[in-house]
């Protein structure tokens, strides 16, 4: 059986590690024979000191934009344009927005250090922090801190201008926007990644994981925000998670079912 996880939010909670249950109960998934696959709207980049002790898995990271597979080999799928690139930049400029700009590997960004992203970005210092210009293609955009006066604002300007041309992600309760380029999620990067009519199983908690649930023979939320759950609560098989108490209990218990599917 396949089983694939988000991090932050599903398996991490303080940016920058795993709890120790949730490791055990990830292992014992692994000394079962069970396949793992981690997909995360993080880079590889900022995966890779995270999954250290998992890195012979494939990762889909920057929202299924980019991979690596078993042998560590990293692809680029998709990119955003240089022409939406730099109406992106104009909102940017013109709002006054914080950014995380990701390359292939390096990045742009206007984050103070006191931001809670900022240690999530470049952790094992693999990258180099470059200006906006110098990151070409831009992989992902992520934009930090909107202010409730101009949310809705940025966010309709985006829509509008790029209908059916980018992937436009909410975070409204931290206040981020998450964009990326149209017709990539995680869940059509895992396909690359499923043998033909394999069944798996699924863990998120965010709008960038809705697909990746929907399609799952079996589903985990957790601690969803409002309009997560709606967008899933049709689903035959889903489990919600209250916290993260619960997380390792949730892996072990389907890993029980799923010697009976």
């Amino acid at each position: 059986m396949i089983h694939v996880f988000d991090l932050d939010g599903t398996l991490v909670f303080n940016g920058v590690s795993f709890r120790e249950d949730i490791k055990d109960a990830l292992n014992q998934l692994i000394d079962e024979g069970q396949e793992v696959i981690f997909a995360s709207a993080r880079p590889i980049r900022d995966m890779l000191p995270l999954l250290e002790d998992f890195s012979s898995a494939h990762f889909i990271g920057g929202n299924g934009l980019i991979i690596k597979d078993k042998k560590g080999n990293i692809e680029v799928l998709a990119a955003i344009n240089e022409e939406a690139t730099q109406r992106i930049e104009e909102i940017i400029s013109n709002y006054q927005v914080s950014y995380l700009i990701d390359g292939s590997f390096d990045y742009a960004a206007s984050i103070p250090d006191s931001h809670p992203i900022k240690k999530q970005v470049d952790p094992g210092n693999l990258a180099q922090k470059v200006e906006r210009k110098k990151i070409s293609p831009a992989i992902k955009i992520l934009l930090l801190d909107l202010k409730d006066d101009i949310y809705e604002a940025v966010y309709r300007e985006l829509t509008d201008n790029f209908d059916g041309e980018l992937e436009i992600y909410k975070h409204r309760a931290e206040g981020g926007i998450d964009i990326s380029a149209a017709g990539v999620n995680k869940y059509s990067s895992l396909k690359r990644y499923l043998p033909e009519g394999a069944a798996y199983t699924a863990w998120g908690n965010d709008a960038n994981d809705i697909k990746l649930i929907n399609n799952a023979s079996r589903a985990y939320l957790v601690n969803p925000a409002g309009e997560v759950l709606k967008e899933c609560q049709h689903h035959e098989n889903l489990t919600i998670i209250p916290g993260q108490d619960y997380v390792a209990g949730s892996i072990l218990d389907n890993q029980r079912k799923c010697y009976n599917i």
